[in-house]
């Protein structure tokens, strides 16, 4: 509480247990920062579900909830997974702030995507 990170910082989280991979989140979108996370330990209770576990796992849900925010506030988003012989939590959120001082706002970049898994 109190940090405020540099401007060119990276935010990293992995095993970020619930909502602390939400406050990385925030915190990169509130500062504009590049940020990685790994989540884990999803606690459907307290994290956004995004109204989508009539379709998807409760931790799915989640974790594309939390990209859909990501994209929402302008980051390009890339996902991926790691070996789950490394973690069964392998599920590996990129994202990259817009860019400052061009044309394209928050809300005026649709986001980029990549999937695809991380190879050891």
């Amino acid at each position: 509480q109190g940090f405020v990170p540099p401007p060119a910082a990276l935010l990293l989280g992995v095993h970020a247990c619930g909502v602390l991979t939400d406050r990385v989140l925030d915190q990169a979108i509130v500062g504009g920062h590049r940020v990685a996370v790994m989540p884990c330990c999803h606690s459907l209770e307290r994290c956004d579900v995004g109204g989508l576990t009539g379709w998807l796992p409760g931790p799915v849900a989640v974790d594309a909830t939390r990209v859909a925010r990501l994209r929402q506030a302008g980051f390009a988003v890339h996902t991926m997974t790691i070996p789950d012989d490394i973690t069964p939590e392998n599920r590996l959120l990129i994202a990259t702030p817009p860019a400052s001082g061009g044309a394209q706002g928050p809300r005026g970049v649709a986001g980029g995507t990549a999937g695809g898994t991380a190879s050891s």
